[in-house]
């Protein structure tokens, strides 16, 4: 269903509201049940608070299900983009694709590097 309904938005800024939302609940979860834990002292209480996010949960997607039967409605012809393009045995990209490769390749070109450095400079083998 996610799939279909964030076509509109693009499918990876869906799946990232998604996991924000996620991440909330389980940060707001946890909160709720240690707040009620603290006020009752009784684990019984807390799994009560629980019932109401896990109820209205199920409301939502059944309210879901009964709106969008079919979620592939929700879709528009959207054209097919493609990243690569092959032109005279050539790959050609696009300023997107080689912007997101660059991100990705910073943000974790010291994740590989750091552990080796840490190995060394505990031995004290810098060579």
């Amino acid at each position: 269903m996610l799939s279909h309904a964030t076509k509109h938005v693009g499918t990876g800024f869906g799946f990232g509201i998604l996991e924000a939302i996620d991440q909330l609940g389980a940060l707001v979860g946890p909160l709720i049940f240690t707040f009620a834990l603290t006020l009752t002292g009784t684990y019984k209480a807390g799994f009560k608070f629980m019932l109401i996010p896990a109820l209205l949960t199920i409301a939502f997607v059944i309210y879901a299900r009964i709106t969008v039967p079919n979620p592939k409605e929700l879709e528009d012809e959207i054209k097919s983009q493609t990243k690569v393009e092959i032109k005279d045995n050539k790959a050609v990209y696009t300023k997107k694709f080689i912007n997101y490769s660059l991100f990705i390749f910073f943000s974790i070109v010291g994740f590989v590097n750091f552990p080796i450095l840490s190995y060394h400079f505990l031995n004290k083998k810098l060579y």
